[in-house]
């Protein structure tokens, strides 16, 4: 009978988690422009990754680009939703002894990517130690309910995307020499400040 009760609360707690995070990503949109200031948002998210169940104690983030504050516009919590996601993906994907790195850099001086439209952007990268995506899966990794991940709902990449498209910003994933995964977003900088 024990074992029968902690099955019914383990898929409980699974099906409310998944039913949250559906709720999230189906009310997703940009409500407010404020001036955010982004690397505090990159700080508070890790710090809230590392005391996910998921994240081991064994794996080392290495932060780059966070010291001072990088102001932009934009909605703080679809960019905490965006930020948080990008970084609790990199760490499930990763090695139990693994390295998540997170980067942000302010570009707006320099020339957009070739082919990207982002205007004077605000660079954010998360990489990971893991595997990396088998290429028959590149296309569909930002498809609501994809995952590759047991036990994965596949909104977390979903609602990074829906949040950087609301941002008029741009994501794409790229494969690490070695393994591992990098995802980087840009984001509009129009406005954006280096404080």
């Amino acid at each position: 009978r024990s074992t029968l009760q902690r099955l019914v609360l383990s898929e409980s707690d699974r099906l409310s988690r998944l039913l949250n995070e559906f709720l999230d990503f189906s009310v997703m949109r940009l409500s407010a422009k404020a001036r955010v200031d982004f690397t505090g948002v990159v700080r508070q998210a890790i710090a809230l990754v590392k005391q996910h169940p998921d994240c081991d104690t064994g794996i080392r983030f290495d932060e780059a680009g966070l010291e001072g504050r990088l102001i932009l516009p934009g909605d703080p919590d679809l960019l905490h939703r965006l930020v948080f996601n990008l970084i609790l993906n990199a760490v499930q994907f990763s090695d139990a002894d693994g390295t998540v790195q997170i980067s942000v850099e302010n570009r707006a001086d320099e020339d957009p990517l070739p082919g990207s439209t982002v205007s004077q952007p605000m660079y954010f990268s998360v990489q990971d130690s893991g595997p990396g995506i088998p290429p028959e899966d590149v296309g569909r990794i930002f498809a609501p309910f994809f995952t590759t991940r047991k036990g994965g709902s596949g909104l977390g990449l979903a609602v990074v995307h829906r949040a950087v498209e609301a941002h008029g910003g741009a994501v794409y994933a790229e494969e690490v020499d070695g393994g591992g995964t990098r995802f980087v977003v840009l984001l509009p900088g129009t406005d954006v400040a280096a404080e």
